[in-house]
C-alpha cells in the first residue's frame, strides 16, 4: 500500500506525509535551509584549531625535523607523528596518543629530505 504524500510548502515537491509532519510541511532539503546545523566553538576549541594550523604552517614551510621534535600535541601535550605518502606528495600529522586529539593530513609540493625516513604504506 502506497504511503500518503502532500506538497512542500516551499518548493512544491512531493513528498510524504510523515516527512512534512516532522519538518512543518516542507521537504528534507528545504527544511535544512531553513534550519541549517551550527556548531558554537568554545574558546578551547578556537585554541586547539589555531594551534592545529600554526603545526600545518610549519609543516608547510619545511620545518626541520628537530623543530619538528619540539611540537606538542594542542590537547594533551604528547608528541606528534610524521607519516608521509609513498609518493612524497602528501602528509598527515597525529597525536601519539589519539588521534582524535589531532590528525590532518595536507598536500605537499616537495617534501624535505628528512620525511623520507617517514614514508609509510597504508594510505587510502
Amino acid at each position: 500500500m502506497p504511503e500518503a504524500k502532500t506538497k512542500c510548502s516551499k518548493c512544491g515537491t512531493e513528498i510524504l506525509v510523515a516527512t512534512s509532519e516532522r519538518t512543518g510541511g516542507s521537504c528534507m532539503p528545504c527544511h535544512q535551509r531553513a534550519h541549517p546545523i551550527s556548531y558554537d566553538l568554545t574558546p578551547d576549541d578556537e585554541r586547539r584549531v589555531l594551534a592545529i594550523d600554526a603545526i600545518i604552517r610549519l609543516l608547510l614551510g619545511g620545518c626541520s625535523e628537530d623543530a619538528f621534535a619540539t611540537l606538542r600535541c594542542p590537547v594533551c601535550d604528547s608528541s606528534l607523528q610524521l607519516s608521509v605518502h609513498q609518493n612524497l606528495r602528501a602528509f598527515c600529522v597525529s597525536c601519539t596518543v589519539s588521534s582524535l586529539h589531532l590528525c590532518k593530513s595536507e598536500e605537499i609540493q616537495q617534501a624535505p629530505a628528512w620525511w623520507h625516513s617517514r614514508v609509510s604504506a597504508g594510505w587510502y
